[in-house]
């Protein structure tokens, strides 16, 4: 298998892994969905997500990487796979070195959305649109639609990214 369909079956398994847990923690009756404390632990998952995004906009690597385990996958909108907290962070910095990617700009305020599913185990989605971002050859990327589910776990009672999966809607290199 080469290493492009290896990262796409990967990234596949890794969605239906979350909504597999979704299925189990709805048909179990183990959701904390209306518990008293869902309000404040989707306070504190919302925090680790503006960790993540103030680093992003500050372009600090160490900054956005901090929110992840060191066992963390991630997949970014253009295949790139890494593992753990280390290799996102490198990536990180490569890419907030990149003049491709600074040449972007969000365009609006990203929205999202988080669901408890049990006392440990969250789900984020983020979206937000980016334009004038160029790829490698100079020329500009369609506007962005971009979309990204993380899984997050609470240990030792901090909330701690798993796994992180980016896509574009509509990506097509090819215009």
């Amino acid at each position: 298998m080469n290493t492009s369909k290896f990262y796409s079956v990967m990234g596949v398994i890794l969605i239906v892994t979350i909504l597999a847990g979704f299925v189990a923690c709805k048909d179990n009756g183990t959701s904390v969905e209306n518990t008293p404390t869902n309000e404040s632990e989707k306070e504190a998952v919302g925090k680790v997500l503006g960790v993540m995004a103030e680093g992003f906009a500050k372009r600090d690597a160490e900054m956005a990487s901090s929110i992840y385990s060191s066992e963390a996958q991630w997949l970014n909108a253009f295949g790139d796979w890494r593992e753990g907290k280390e290799a996102i962070r490198k990536k990180l910095t490569k890419l907030f070195s990149s003049s491709e990617f600074n040449s972007g700009e969000m365009v609006g305020e990203p929205t999202g959305k988080i669901r408890i599913l049990k006392p440990n185990v969250a789900v984020a989605w983020t979206y937000q649109e980016i334009k004038g971002q160029k790829y490698p050859n100079g020329d500009e990327v369609l506007l962005r639609k971009n979309h990204s589910l993380l899984l997050l776990l609470k240990k030792d009672g901090e909330w701690i990214v798993e796994a992180q999966i980016f896509m574009d809607e509509n990506y097509n290199p090819n215009k």
